[in-house]
């Protein structure tokens, strides 16, 4: 009895080792520098599918109501501005009332206003023009709390801030290796992060692109427990168990 008693004992301890995360797969920017440099920013620019918001602004307002495609009083919908945008087409173009077809692809917004502006001005005096993309997601699945689709009203994310909107790392994502997928005009791309090391901040993926897919792999811990002992906290009860009645009985 004292045999199978010292065996369940070592097994309840081997379960509670393979669980274990250590501190330097938790912490994030392990070395971390006083004065941390980013990369520094480049505009997102337009692609196929993307759905502009573009506002056109002038002294006498009816002289600009055709390129409104959205009204002012709903703007602050996200889902309106995404079925009354202009959408960029396969060719890389938009329609324009009175202009016709232009392409912008590769364009970033700031650019594109430059454009409409003397596009423009021909039909309106002084006019001015403000454009922004209202359909930006980012994916981020794996060991995350919240995986899923993330649309963003902001101009442009940073990995921290997806991973951020989706609920943080879970304990069992791996900090040194997580994986991005980007789109490109050839297919995709894949880059390997590690979130331990400063130099994240440097990279030229710090700054997502629309429809970038982040990946958060599973840690050692988590890939030991699936494939040794598979849920390792059923394991911990079942082992506890089994030597709380070898102790009672013992004792008896």
């Amino acid at each position: 009895m004292r045999t199978i008693s010292r065996t369940l004992l070592v097994l309840l301890i081997a379960a509670t080792v393979i669980s274990c995360v250590s501190k330097k797969e938790i912490y994030y920017m392990q070395e971390v520098p006083e004065n941390l440099k980013t990369v520094p920013f480049e505009n997102l620019t337009i692609q196929k599918g993307d759905i502009l918001n573009i506002q056109v602004a002038a002294l006498n307002p009816e002289s600009v109501a055709m390129f409104n495609k959205t009204p002012q009083t709903q703007l602050g919908n996200v889902e309106t501005l995404k079925y009354s945008g202009y959408l960029v087409d396969e060719l890389g173009e938009i329609k324009v009332p009175y202009i016709g077809s232009i392409r912008v692809t590769d364009m970033s917004t700031r650019e594109l206003e430059i454009k409409l502006v003397e596009e423009i001005s021909p039909y309106v005096n002084e006019p001015v023009v403000a454009v922004r993309l209202v359909n930006y997601k980012v994916t981020v699945l794996g060991e995350v709390k919240n995986p899923g689709t993330i649309t963003a009203s902001e101009e442009r994310l940073t990995i921290p801030q997806a991973l951020g909107y989706a609920g943080d790392l879970t304990i069992n994502g791996s900090r040194e290796d997580v994986v991005l997928v980007r789109q490109t005009e050839d297919g995709y791309i894949t880059h390997n992060l590690d979130l331990t090391q400063d130099d994240l901040y440097m990279s030229p993926y710090f700054y997502l692109n629309q429809n970038d897919m982040i990946y958060v792999r599973p840690n050692g811990a988590k890939v030991k427990s699936a494939g040794f002992v598979g849920n390792v906290g059923a394991v911990l009860g079942v082992v506890s168990l089994a030597l709380t009645i070898t102790i009672l009985l013992t004792n008896n």
